[in-house]
């Protein structure tokens, strides 16, 4: 009992953060809604769960068959979790939320080891108030479990420097392999972590040392290209590989400024805000102190995933999420600085009455917090399960072309259960009034409203459910009438209501 007081008031301005993040987290956790992706992920989850083909995920039989957009380690673990507990909205953010937790943990251990618990305290601070990085905290996504796997690889690697300790270097080298195997080449954050560690035992000429850290880093992308060997020889990482190389990177960069490769420099101001330009000004404060190690880490990371990023396509908001616990890092020493005079303990404790008023508020109001409950998919989930189709729903999209089907695809696996069929209109309407009459098609409303002459031209295909994003179309006879004409309404418990 003694031992235990004297913890909780040896951590106790960790313990009131860490409450604090908790309660930023896991607040509205209970809404139904998912973002685009995190449907995805979890439907390849979910088929993973029921079938366990470790190395071959799909969503259904025409789509992602097999998925190889990313390594699978993520979705491996949201599997167990389903197993565990079900296949929910919940439980697919569970790792995000999980990670986001371990990833305030390391970086206010690792400052804190490094600087003082004031530099620490100010880290976290500033890295809760980067909205963009929260909004992924509690997501679904990819992302923020692959962070935490650097980020568990920093504490571990940096802690195992300080007190020479290989076992920590070894576990460093693991995680930080293993986010790899989370989002592939997207872990660019973990080479000026293994670069830095790499440096440091190689300046106390410990050779054997620097050889199984790098060796323990590639040892789960080694294992895991083995066991894909096995099943499907060497699939994954050349189609991987072709995806990254012809579909992620810019067609014609001829046609392009220099300002059109620096969008992730922009991102980063424009998502960071003070944050960011508190981080940069860090390096020269730590340039001049001393810490030039840290100053080049910190900077090193900014600049790694600026240039990685310059030459994607797709200018996401999640491939700038990386840079903002180093860059939180750098503001919360500079801040350190700045308010010597504030006592840590109150300061946390400031912070936990905060977290406990957001949470409180967030769930009393009708406030949003997670992407996807607007998803007009699930609002008619509750009807859908009413008809007895033969389980294939049609979509409009082409098969050439990825952005008209990896949205709808994942809703009608994730949201409706189905087997999403791809086609042109005029094909569906053929496809639901003579060759497939058993099946479903889903439209979006507005499309339908500007080719309802196509329509008439099926007498037995009806608008069997809608709302004003997007109508389900059946054969008439597939369609009761108890289950016509239902719109969706918002709220905490029910989410259903009968138009008039």
């Amino acid at each position: 009992m003694g031992e235990m007081k004297a913890f909780l008031k040896r951590e106790s301005v960790y313990i009131n953060l860490i409450l604090m993040v908790f309660f930023a987290v896991f607040a509205r956790f209970w809404e139904p809604g998912l973002g685009n992706s995190a449907t995805g992920y979890g439907s390849l989850a979910r088929n993973l769960s029921e079938d366990w083909n470790w190395f071959h995920l799909h969503l259904a039989p025409h789509f992602f068959n097999p998925f190889v957009d990313h390594p699978p380690l993520i979705i491996w673990l949201d599997a167990l979790v389903f197993k565990l507990f079900g296949a929910s909205a919940q439980t697919i953010r569970l790792l995000s939320s999980i990670a986001a937790l371990g990833i305030f943990s390391a970086l206010f251990f690792t400052v804190r080891r490094y600087f003082d618990e004031r530099a620490a305290l100010f880290s976290v601070f500033s890295l809760i108030t980067v909205n963009v990085f929260m909004n992924y905290t509690s997501s679904g996504w990819l992302d923020m479990p692959m962070i935490g796997l650097v980020w568990a690889g920093t504490y571990f690697g940096f802690r195992g420097l300080q007190e020479n300790k290989e076992r920590l270097l070894f576990l460093a080298g693991v995680s930080l392999g293993f986010s790899v195997l989370a989002k592939g080449v997207c872990a660019l954050a973990l080479f000026p972590v293994a670069f830095f560690i790499g440096i440091k035992r190689l300046e106390k000429r410990e050779y054997f040392s620097f050889f199984m850290f790098n060796f323990s880093i590639l040892m789960p992308v080694l294992l895991f290209t083995w066991g894909h060997y096995n099943s499907a020889h060497f699939l994954f990482w050349i189609k991987y590989w072709q995806r990254e190389a012809l579909e992620q990177t810019l067609n014609n960069p001829q046609s392009l400024s220099i300002l059109d490769y620096l969008w992730y420099v922009k991102k980063a101001f424009q998502f960071g805000h003070l944050v960011t330009i508190l981080g940069l000004v860090s390096c020269v404060t730590l340039w001049r102190f001393e810490k030039r190690d840290w100053a080049l880490l910190v900077l090193s990371e900014f600049l790694i995933h600026s240039l990685g990023y310059s030459w994607c396509t797709r200018h996401y908001s999640q491939y700038v999420i990386p840079i903002f616990p180093w860059l939180a890092l750098g503001s919360g020493i500079l801040l350190a600085k700045g308010f010597k005079k504030f006592q840590t303990l109150t300061i946390s404790k400031v912070g936990l009455a905060l977290g406990i008023l957001f949470f409180t508020v967030v769930d009393i109001f009708p406030i949003r917090v997670h992407s996807g409950n607007e998803n007009p998919f699930r609002g008619l989930m509750s009807t859908m399960r009413q008809i007895k189709d033969n389980k294939n729903m049609y979509f409009v999209g082409s098969m050439e072309d990825q952005s008209t089907w990896e949205d709808p695809a994942s809703y009608i696996v994730w949201y409706a259960g189905r087997n999403p069929i791809i086609g042109s209109f005029d094909e569906i309407l053929e496809n639901l009034g003579r060759r497939d009459p058993q099946a479903l098609a889903v439209i979006s409303t507005g499309y339908l409203s500007k080719n309802a002459a196509a329509l008439s031209r099926y007498p037995n295909v009806t608008k069997c459910i809608f709302n004003d994003q997007i109508t389900i179309l059946s054969q008439t006879s597939l369609c009761p009438d108890e289950v016509k004409s239902w719109r969706y309404r918002e709220e905490p418990k029910s989410t259903y209501e009968k138009a008039p």
